[in-house]
């Protein structure tokens, strides 16, 4: 995932109400100064079965047409849906892209030359917590958790591991969900104490 200065967070805290609830608008396309200069579109829209929920309608993605970086260092996606004309394209996080529609943003991104050199041209590399896959406990005791970072597919090379603490640091809530998932941290830890006499 490239070299220098490197910052990591979890994904933005927000409840499934929220997430459910909130209905994305529809504004026009406009650059946002921490936007890159150049922005990919890609030639042939990838054809996807991936569904976004629109005041109960089920929408399409036909294609991405653009990113943008956020302040929290998140970043937007410029969805153009099946069905609508390109100007109701509508700015999306690229995490709920990737939940919904991984390939055709891995496809993005590639066609955009790499998602390091497209968002990270002058800025500190920063990793977003997608998912939480698997855990390893160390010999000195703690665990290594092996992450998915939002706009990365979970395959060799894409992942990493880091030390639970880290992870509890920057994505506490994906961490307890990840526990919650695999029957609670407890049920990995070593007993301690003597072993029983006969």
């Amino acid at each position: 995932m490239g070299g220098g200065d490197i910052e990591f967070f979890g994904t933005p805290a927000k409840s499934k109400a929220e997430t459910a609830s909130s209905s994305p608008t529809k504004p026009k396309p406009t650059q946002n100064e921490t936007e890159p200069e150049i922005a990919a579109v890609p030639e042939e829209p990838a054809t996807e079965d991936v569904r976004k929920e629109e005041e109960g309608d089920v929408a399409e993605v036909h294609a991405l047409i653009d990113h943008k970086m956020l302040d929290d260092k998140s970043v937007d996606l410029l969805v153009h849906w099946e069905g609508e004309p390109v100007e109701e394209a509508t700015w999306e996080p690229e995490a709920e892209i990737q939940e919904g529609a991984s390939e055709l943003l891995f496809t993005y991104w590639k066609k955009a030359g790499g998602r390091d050199s497209a968002l990270f041209k002058t800025e500190a590399e920063v990793y977003h917590v997608f998912r939480i896959l698997n855990h390893e406990k160390k010999p000195r005791g703690g665990f290594a958790l092996e992450v998915q970072w939002v706009g990365y597919p979970a395959s060799k090379g894409n992942t990493t591991w880091e030390a639970e603490t880290r992870v509890k640091s920057i994505a506490p809530e994906l961490l307890e969900e990840y526990w919650e998932s695999v029957g609670g941290r407890s049920s990995f830890l070593s007993k301690r104490g003597r072993t029983k006499k006969n």
